[in-house]
């Protein structure tokens, strides 16, 4: 009776690839998001404040940038420092920002109020949306880099 014989070869080469997948995919993944989050927090209006306008300047009453409403007397200290008040939360597979200024959600959030736009305050949600194409090449990137990693 003939014998066949099947021989695989390569296995190796993928079991030590597959190996490596639980540490170095979500490694990479979070470094993609990290990536991500901080090219969209960065984006003036978000976390890099507009450029000032006359509100930020005298004459009194005037809003300074990190103090607050300037009166002629008096100092209003009321700056929160929304720029600084960013923070950022990367796991695996999620990136987060927030922003813990008290007003956040009415400057860059999705309450918005309706004159922010003007000044050139932005919505977190929406300039991320809007940075999609950015984001898929950061992440493509990212898997380029894994791939490379993983020896596939």
């Amino acid at each position: 009776m003939p014998i066949i014989e099947i021989k695989v070869e390569g296995l190796k080469k993928i079991t030590t690839a597959l190996a490596k997948f639980p540490v170095v995919i979500p490694k990479n993944m979070a470094a993609a998001g990290g990536e991500a989050l901080t090219m969209i927090l960065d984006t003036v209006g978000l976390r890099a404040y507009p450029p000032e306008t006359a509100a930020n300047r005298p004459p009194t009453p005037y809003y300074q940038r990190g103090l607050g409403t300037v009166y002629k007397n008096s100092v209003a200290r009321t700056s929160e420092n929304y720029g600084k008040k960013w923070t950022e939360e990367v796991e695996s597979f999620v990136a987060r920002a927030k922003n813990t200024a008290s007003y956040a959600e009415f400057l860059g959030g999705e309450n918005q109020v309706s004159w922010a736009p003007g000044y050139g305050w932005k919505k977190l949600f929406s300039t991320a949306k809007e940075l999609i194409p950015e984001i898929v090449k950061i992440y493509t990137a990212w898997v380029e880099k894994t791939i490379k990693e993983l020896g596939l």
